[in-house]
């Protein structure tokens, strides 16, 4: 009998791996929760990205501070004994963590001139690994804000890997390892949920944390409390296909880490970035593989989601101007000049500002098309003649009257 081969493809085993990192350890850091989030990584095993100031400002939003304060010898043994235990991966995160400006974005480096860059994460990367007695090769800006210099600079000086958020720069012909945050600790489970939908074998999940996140350090801003990190452990620990490793790891297991991954994700997640959270639902909180289609369903939603608020908006406009104006042409042209100059002034106004938000594109949209419908409406109401006499002649009588 002839051998009949299967034609399908082979399963690939998929692996997803989850990175938590955990920003702001310092001298001035809230070492009590600090402790008891360290404690919760070592009982389930898994490792545990810090990112560490290492002459943290007294106020980091001050640009004229000038009273750092040096990692102490105390938060330096938590350091060693957490990178002793395999618990602790060790990354800087900024030197002073001090925003150069009062205007704009909050940065740390970004603008500053490469040889000042170069100087402070030198200083900072030399500080930090006699603290731990190890290298340092993950550097994680304050704001996640950085540019070209910074990428520059870090190369330089033997660093390794970047992760920072995903609107960041990326020269396709970087050496980095590029690991942006794609999650906070609440999305966790849906992040997992959403890598399990897509066909790459390996994706990443990168989960941002500070000590304000729980509710025992900040009440108003805290988004879950020391026993629900437990639980979602916990959980992570019963998921036989996700593997939770420090950036280091990701870095050595991952097969592409690359410049060109992270900007194939960039230009997904700068769309889903500009659609309302109940619409993007669980898109872009994993770093997904390049040419899986992630670009594809990210500008398909956000096509769609702005271009039926627009139609929307227009639809309503043309039945307002119909019954309004019914009868008056000249008003209705009148009001669709009025409308269409208010329009542009806010659309001016909206995308003066480089970072506009969701609300800003769906108010564009809005005003937009409600321009285009009286537009419709006023053109629909254009001058005929009815029964021998014109609507223009009927209009100016009414003014007559």
């Amino acid at each position: 009998m002839p051998c009949i081969g299967s034609a399908t493809e082979p399963v690939i085993k998929q692996q997803i791996f989850v990175v938590f990192r955990f920003d702001d350890f310092s001298t001035l850091s809230e070492t009590d929760i600090e402790l008891k989030v360290i404690a919760a990584f070592r009982t389930n095993k898994f490792p545990l990205t810090l990112g560490v100031i290492p002459f943290r400002a007294r106020d980091v939003h001050d640009p004229g501070c000038r009273d750092f304060v040096a990692l102490s010898p105390d938060k330096a043994g938590i350091l060693r004994d957490g990178f002793r235990d395999n618990v602790l991966d060790i990354a800087l995160h900024g030197y002073s963590h001090k925003r150069r400006s009062s205007g704009g974005q909050p940065t740390e480096f970004a603008g500053v001139v490469y040889r000042r860059q170069a100087e402070m994460l030198a200083k900072g990367k030399s500080f930090l690994e006699n603290a731990i007695g190890a290298k340092v090769v993950c550097f994680i800006p304050p704001w996640n804000t950085y540019d070209v210099n910074t990428v520059r600079a870090l190369e330089e000086l033997g660093f390794t890997i970047l992760s920072a958020g995903t609107g960041g720069v990326a020269p396709r012909n970087s050496k980095l390892f590029f690991l942006p945050s794609t999650c906070d600790l609440t999305r966790v489970a849906d992040a997992v949920a959403a890598a399990r939908e897509t066909r790459d074998s390996q994706p990443m999940v990168v989960v941002l944390l500070h000590s304000y996140d729980f509710k025992e350090v900040d009440k108003r801003r805290g988004k879950l409390s020391y026993e629900q990190l437990c639980n979602l452990l916990s959980w992570l620990q019963r998921q036989e296909d996700v593997r939770v490793v420090s950036i280091g790891a990701a870095a050595r297991t991952v097969s592409d880490l690359s410049a060109r991954r992270f900007l194939f994700n960039r230009r997904s997640r700068t769309l889903v970035n500009h659609l309302p959270s109940l619409v993007a639902g669980r898109m872009q909180l994993y770093l997904e593989a390049r040419g899986l289609g992630v670009s594809s369903a990210a500008v398909l939603v956000f096509w769609g989601f702005y271009l039926a608020i627009l139609v929307l908006a227009c639809l309503c406009s043309v039945l307002l101007a119909l019954s309004l104006f019914s009868g008056f042409v000249r008003r209705a042209r009148a009001a669709a000049c009025v409308w269409t100059a208010l329009a542009s002034i806010v659309v001016i106004f909206l995308f003066c500002d480089s970072l506009v938000s969701w609300r800003g594109l769906t108010l564009s949209c809005i005003v937009v098309g409600m321009a285009i419908g009286l537009w419709g409406g006023a053109l629909y109401l254009k001058p005929r003649t009815i029964s021998g006499t014109s609507s223009i002649v009927k209009e100016r009588s009414h003014y007559l009257c």
